[in-house]
């Protein structure tokens, strides 16, 4: 979700930096949020949570949740850009390369 809306805040011609500023104070707001939105935002993509990981991870979600006859639309779409950041060569980068799946370049 971060990586979307910062791609889309770019892709609108708005300061990515604007977007992870009016999170703070909100509902929405967490550390989380603006630690990964940061290294979105200056492509430092040292890995803390290898995509690698979260790629399995979310497989690892995604098959017992089907299996249940959950519909898991939101899992889907993180595998998938997870794949897409594998396919582009990150696999050891930090899961906020997603962010490179995410804009065209």
């Amino acid at each position: 979700a971060v990586a979307e809306a910062t791609a889309l805040s770019e892709g609108l011609g708005i300061d990515p930096q604007l977007f992870l500023s009016s999170l703070t104070g909100t509902q929405l707001d967490s550390a989380y949020a603006h630690l990964k939105g940061e290294a979105m935002l200056t492509n430092n993509f040292a890995p803390s949570f290898p995509v690698s990981v979260a790629a399995k991870d979310s497989q690892l979600i995604f098959e017992p949740a089907q299996a249940c006859g959950i519909s898991p639309d939101v899992i889907t779409a993180v595998r998938d850009k997870f794949r897409r950041t594998l396919e582009q060569g990150h696999a050891d980068d930090d899961m906020a390369s997603a962010y490179l799946a995410t804009v065209k370049h």
